[in-house]
């Protein structure tokens, strides 16, 4: 079998590319293909040359970012993904158990152990993390603007947009129901978290068929410091401005503002409504 590597040489720091490289170097017999990617939308144009040749593995070495580009052309195909998480959070990696050290992410691709996953999907793109309106797109788009990575940039940017942040109105969808909220954010997770261990839905599945819609109020800025505590300790779901339900589909609409929204942390924008669906056990992931 022919191992394809996918690496965005921005991701990670130089260090850890160092040391995938090493590990690569273990294995002189392995038959492969190492590509870098030069420019946005690089991963998935060399994706889905791939797929034209019939590959059967593809190896993304980046953050959810190049995992999506990626992943996005392998939905509903027999190809297999294998993920060597570099990247600032790795949340849908992590969703995965798939080791955050670059060597041993290696060695566990090796066992080709794959399971198929669902994906979400909002109006035409993919996600396979999260994706989500408020505040966290108001941030994502701050924080893809930024050169600093990690979770203390993400959070010195989110405790100043949450100063900024006018709470619009968000009209919620599901099957004949509706409901309106003004909300801190709304996430729509089809794994567990945004990175970092950022548990924003604890009891999400990968293989359950459904999206966990869930709903933050609004909050002062110290109970909104301990929801952020909560959330890495995997209890966000304990505290009563959480609310959160289960769907095949719905829609989030806005008749007073253009939704700023992301998908597995990329920011998106432009639109007053987002129809969200799931697609059952469409990926093939390589996990352990």
């Amino acid at each position: 079998m022919k191992y394809f590597f996918i690496i965005n040489p921005n991701s990670g720091n130089n260090k850890k590319k160092h040391i995938i490289k090493n590990a690569l170097r273990k294995y002189p017999d392995l038959e492969k293909s190492v590509k870098y990617t030069e420019y946005p939308g690089h991963a998935g144009q060399m994706t889905r040359q791939l797929l034209e040749k019939g590959i059967q593995t593809v190896i993304a070495v980046g953050g959810d970012g190049t995992v999506n580009e990626i992943a996005c052309e392998l939905v509903n195909s027999q190809v297999n993904l294998g993920i060597i998480p570099m990247g600032s959070g790795n949340g849908f990696a992590r969703s995965l158990n798939i080791p955050l050290n670059p060597g041993q992410a290696l060695e566990n691709i090796f066992k080709s152990n794959s399971i198929k996953v669902d994906v979400g999907k909002v109006n035409q793109r993919y996600f396979f993390a999260v994706a989500g309106v408020g505040i966290d797109a108001n941030i994502a788009i701050k924080f893809q603007s930024s050169k600093r990575r990690g979770a203390f940039p993400y959070f010195v940017i989110g405790t100043k947009e949450f100063f900024n942040y006018s709470y619009p109105e968000f009209t919620i969808t599901k099957s004949n129901e509706k409901l309106l909220v003004k909300p801190l954010t709304i996430t729509v997770a089809n794994a567990n978290q945004y990175g970092n261990g950022a548990l924003i839905a604890p009891h999400a599945d990968l293989q359950d068929g459904l999206l966990d819609v869930c709903i933050i109020a609004q909050m002062s800025l110290m109970r909104t410091l301990y929801a952020a505590k909560k959330i890495f300790e995997g209890e966000i779901h304990k505290l009563s401005a959480y609310s959160s339900f289960n769907a095949d589909r719905f829609e989030i609409s806005s008749q007073t503002v253009d939704i700023n929204y992301h998908v597995d942390g990329e920011p998106m924008s432009g639109t007053n409504k987002l129809v969200f669906s799931v697609l059952p056990k469409a990926l093939n992931v390589i996990t352990i």
